[in-house]
């Protein structure tokens, strides 16, 4: 996974602003077996297990194929008191949220959750856009999915508490959630 700041933490990270604009190309929209191999995240892309970040923005666009989140693509640690700000996504001039790339597992704060997510949200600005542009019949691996305005997926074992999803909008074409797009934990 690819991030601003780094691809990876086990430890504190704190009081961080992400302006940059960040994309993966990497990864199979929809396979989950490749989440490892895409992602990207606005701080981190992998926060472990140790790891905790707190009180940091993200601003900027975050693209993935698979795993794309505004704070971290995959969290596994502690996300508090963070803001999605960003665009996830296709974000276009005229916001039609009609998407010519794919995106899958996605999440304003998280695009998978298996750690603790709380007092965080997407908000003000923030907004999640992936929608198909054409009108094919859609596959797991050709369509938008999973996407959450807090985590694409909160795993078993995730937690997301008083968190809350305020941003302009959260749209895909399968499994889309104002918190989670898939919740499999708490």
């Amino acid at each position: 996974s690819i991030a601003s700041l780094a691809s990876s933490n086990a430890g504190l990270i704190e009081n961080v602003i992400n302006n940059a604009d960040i994309t993966s190309t990497s990864g199979t929209v929809g396979d989950l077996s490749t989440k490892d191999l895409g992602g990207a995240g606005g701080i981190v892309g992998v926060n472990e297990s140790t790891g905790i970040l707190r009180s940091c923005d993200n601003n900027a666009t975050v693209k993935a194929r698979i795993g794309g989140g505004g704070i971290a693509s995959q969290n596994l640690g502690t996300i508090e008191r963070c803001r999605n700000l960003g665009t996830l996504g296709a974000g276009n001039a005229v916001e039609s949220s009609k998407s010519l790339s794919a995106y899958s597992y996605m999440g304003g704060i998280a695009g998978f959750n298996r750690g603790l997510i709380t007092m965080s949200r997407t908000t003000s600005t923030g907004k999640l856009l992936a929608q198909r542009y054409t009108t094919s019949t859609p596959t797991d691996t050709s369509n938008n999915r999973v996407i959450g305005g807090i985590a694409g997926y909160n795993q078993d074992g995730g937690q997301i508490t008083l968190s809350y999803f305020s941003g302009i909008r959260c749209m895909g074409d399968q499994y889309v959630g104002g918190i989670s797009g898939i919740n499999a934990g708490t």
